[in-house]
């Protein structure tokens, strides 16, 4: 074991009692990815899904995480996974200040370990812990932009499950992710005006939406009328 591979040593993570999380816990919600990515993205807690299966961002809000960094030309397997706290708080209650202190060794650790090039912080919670500061403006001010004065550069995003509680926010969070790379200076992913998506992939970009259209076009032509 390397020293900066040491430094996140996932047997501490497992065996933390410092908070009263680990009562409650199912188990510890470790980092998922390459502890050496350019990228972290940092959510606010496990929930339910997560405390189950022992890793980040699964279930709902994990597969519609998956599409919206797709839409960047961010392949999740690239970066790093985690949250400011590795046990489920109760009820999906926001951790408390013990809570967040006593595990905050383990996200400086995970932060620190290797260099990285931009935290993704999902969320106004997240955001704060990271940033280590209240932000002048609420998230809806400056939500898909880099926050001043970081190093390395925090881009401030809207949860996944923003969409699937307000639907409106849909187009805002796709622009968001859509925008990544532009904040990290890479260019913009050019899309085709048509994509072809599997079902999968439909469902997960309209969870949440009451309304959609479609159109619905076949090859099939014997007996054909009109379009």
């Amino acid at each position: 074991m390397t020293r900066r591979e040491c430094l996140v040593d996932k047997l501490v993570m497992k065996a933390c009692m410092d908070c009263p999380l680990s009562l409650t816990r199912t188990q510890v919600v470790l980092p998922d990815g390459p502890l050496d990515a350019e990228i972290v993205l940092v959510g606010e807690a496990p929930g339910e899904e997560e405390d189950k299966e022992g890793r980040p961002f699964v279930g709902r809000s994990g597969k519609k995480l998956d599409y919206l960094l797709s839409l960047s030309g961010i392949s999740r397997s690239q970066i790093l996974v985690t949250n400011t706290v590795m046990c489920r708080p109760p009820g999906n209650r926001n951790p408390s200040a013990e809570e967040l202190k006593a595990c905050r060794k383990h996200l400086d650790a995970v932060l620190s370990a290797y260099p990285r090039k931009a935290i993704l912080a999902v969320g106004d919670f997240a955001i704060k812990q990271i940033v280590g500061r209240e932000q002048k403006a609420p998230l809806k001010a400056y939500h898909g932009r880099r926050v001043e004065d970081t190093n390395p550069t925090v881009i401030a995003l809207y949860h996944p499950a923003a969409g699937m509680h307000n639907p409106n926010l849909i187009p805002t969070i796709t622009k968001d992710y859509e925008n990544i790379r532009v904040e990290l200076g890479r260019g913009e992913v050019i899309h085709d005006d048509h994509r072809l998506i599997s079902p999968a992939q439909a469902v997960i970009m309209l969870f949440g939406a009451e309304r959609f259209a479609f159109d619905l076009e076949t090859t099939w032509k014997k007996d054909r009328v009109g379009d």
